[in-house]
């Protein structure tokens, strides 16, 4: 158990020895070090308390918000940090209620970490490490809703590193874990993960066939009340989903129907799905054989990631301008290729891989520059 009085913490491939499958036992096997994890700090440091965790769930809510309106690149360490802040305060002993509630934050948090590393940042191997901090969190706190989602989420690294099966199993060790008491958005939202997997692996149709099933889940709801950490997935992402699946099949008129409706659906702070959006309609314009309006839907994305780098969509818009590179030669095409070669992906990084932040003396600098 995380923060046992007693002894120091398990390390993190003895739990999972005994928690999951052997396909995720073998996903995170190379475990690093887990730092503050394994450090017994009680000793030193004093008692958890339920005002303490309270405060640390309190800035867990900021950064899920954060998370949709801030550069990833820039965030992320932040994000970090609150991760690595949680592990220290729940090495120490405390009430249960105190654990549970720290358990729960430290678990989104870390959950977000690996969202921000995969999906954001393109940084699978730091989401894998997030991950396992999130699963363990979870399991700590005993909410399963909870560990479900990490393990989801998990499922996404083996599924986009062409290993289907194991992607499908950890999914369907997700669904287990949730039980039955899952909400209808959650159950809904397993569907559509599953229906991506089936478009990487080629068989889209089964995948529209899941999209059926998780469409009619939203539209018949129940009572079970939906996490506010479950903030990624709703009606205007499905259909994103489903645009996805239908121009893998081959049916771009219903592709760019879906993907047009869940662009017009989709919540104000939604601009890295539009990113993702924007490029799949460029990808269903070329295949309907118009060359300019591809481009010009590519360019939609490429402004969506000026504001909000997304990692998925960037790769989304490359796929697409691969297909476009017969046409190299036109003038929309050359005019894409301009933007994308005066794109800056990311800010710049230090050695750590995060964004290289200001030096005191480069800050200092510069305001001898504004004064001047």
């Amino acid at each position: 158990m995380i923060g046992s009085p007693s002894a120091p913490v398990e390390a993190p491939s003895r739990s999972l020895e005994i928690a999951t499958p052997a396909v995720l036992r073998q996903l995170l096997r190379d475990t690093p070090d887990p730092g503050p994890l394994a450090v017994p700090m009680h000793s030193r440091a004093g008692r958890l308390t339920v005002v303490g965790a309270d405060q640390y769930a309190m800035l867990t809510r900021t950064y899920r918000q954060m998370y949709w309106v801030a550069p990833a690149a820039i965030a992320y360490p932040s994000v970090i940090t609150h991760v690595r802040l949680g592990t220290q305060l729940l090495a120490a002993p405390g009430p249960a209620r105190a654990r549970r509630i720290l358990g729960a934050s430290l678990a989104e948090t870390a959950m977000l970490a690996g969202r921000m590393a995969f999906f954001d940042l393109d940084r699978p191997h730091d989401a894998q490490d997030h991950y396992l901090v999130a699963y363990r969190a979870a399991n700590e706190a005993a909410d399963t809703l909870l560990a479900a989602a990490v393990l989801a989420h998990t499922a996404f690294i083996p599924a986009f590193d062409a290993a289907p099966t194991a992607a499908a199993d950890i999914l369907d060790f997700a669904r287990k874990t949730a039980t039955r008491d899952a909400p209808t958005v959650m159950r809904a939202w397993f569907d559509a993960v599953q229906s991506e997997f089936e478009s990487l692996r080629g068989t889209p149709e089964r995948g529209l066939h899941l999209l059926d099933r998780a469409e009619d889940l939203l539209c018949h709801p129940d009572n079970t009340p939906t996490p506010p950490w479950l903030d990624f997935f709703d009606a205007s992402r499905l259909w994103g989903f489903r645009g996805r699946a239908e121009l893998t099949a081959r049916r771009m008129d219903q592709a760019q129907s879906s993907l047009n409706d869940a662009l017009q659906n989709l919540p104000p702070n939604g601009d890295k799905q539009r990113a993702v959006m924007y490029a799949d309609l460029a990808e269903a314009a070329f295949q309907a054989g118009e060359v300019d309006e591809a481009c010009g839907r590519l360019f939609q994305s490429i402004d969506m990631l000026r504001v909000h780098w997304y990692s998925m969509g960037m790769d989304r818009v490359r796929d697409t301008r691969k297909q476009l590179e017969p046409y190299k030669n036109s003038v929309a095409v050359r005019q894409l290729d301009e933007a994308l070669a005066s794109f800056s992906e990311l800010a710049p990084t230090d050695e750590t891989g995060f964004v290289a932040l200001p030096s005191a003396e480069d800050q200092r600098a510069d305001r001898r520059d504004d004064r001047r």
